[in-house]
């Protein structure tokens, strides 16, 4: 907190405060999942169970984001963060989506089948392209989801898909991955820097 000066032009600083965010609660269980060819990290809470789950989807920034999950975890839900593009053990290369359908739904049943979560009881979560791929995968047959959350995310994908199973074409990326997604594009389908219309273009 401050207080402004206008005849000096100059501030005073009254009082500072430093604040920590606890992303994983005491008792919280992390365990680095590599099976069946998934690759993500599983959150539990403490306790015996069994408790609902959520399947954690991040975007195209790709790599495998797990501070989300931990916070379920923390409030007593088991949360399995999941992996899917940019990421070292996952299929090559890294640029592209190399995982289908049936990966998502192992992923989805992997999680469902633990002896610690409520099998009935087991959401999906997705931002931005996760959404896309939140909605895929509660279409499928043997994929039965209690609830769905989607933030931020598309009406439908703009990546190209290369197969049935979901597989993408590369990406136009730079040195990032994903980096190409996040420009917003404009209705004529060109990116915002560059339609002359739109100012300071």
């Amino acid at each position: 907190m401050a207080t402004f000066h206008p005849v000096s032009g100059s501030s005073t600083e009254l009082a500072t405060v430093t604040t920590e965010r606890w992303y994983m609660a005491p008792g919280v269980r992390r365990i680095e999942i590599r099976q069946n060819g998934v690759v993500g990290t599983l959150f539990l809470p403490p306790g015996p169970g069994p408790v609902p789950a959520i399947l954690d989807l991040w975007g195209m920034g790709g790599g495998l984001v797990e501070y989300r999950s931990a916070l379920f975890a923390s409030k007593g839900y088991a949360s399995l963060s999941l992996a899917y593009l940019g990421h070292k053990d996952l299929p090559a290369p890294q640029n592209r989506i190399n995982v289908g359908d049936s990966y998502f739904k192992t992923a989805f049943h992997l999680l469902q089948d633990h002896p610690h979560v409520c099998a009935d009881r087991v959401g999906i979560i997705g931002l931005s392209f996760g959404v896309y791929l939140t909605l895929r995968l509660a279409t499928q047959s043997d994929v039965n989801p209690s609830c769905l959350i989607c933030i931020n995310g598309p009406v439908g994908s703009t990546v190209r898909l290369s197969d049935a199973e979901g597989r993408s074409e590369q990406f136009e990326r730079d040195h990032s991955v994903g980096r190409s997604s996040r420009i917003p594009r404009c209705c004529s389908g060109r990116r915002l820097e560059e339609d002359p219309g739109i100012p300071g273009n």
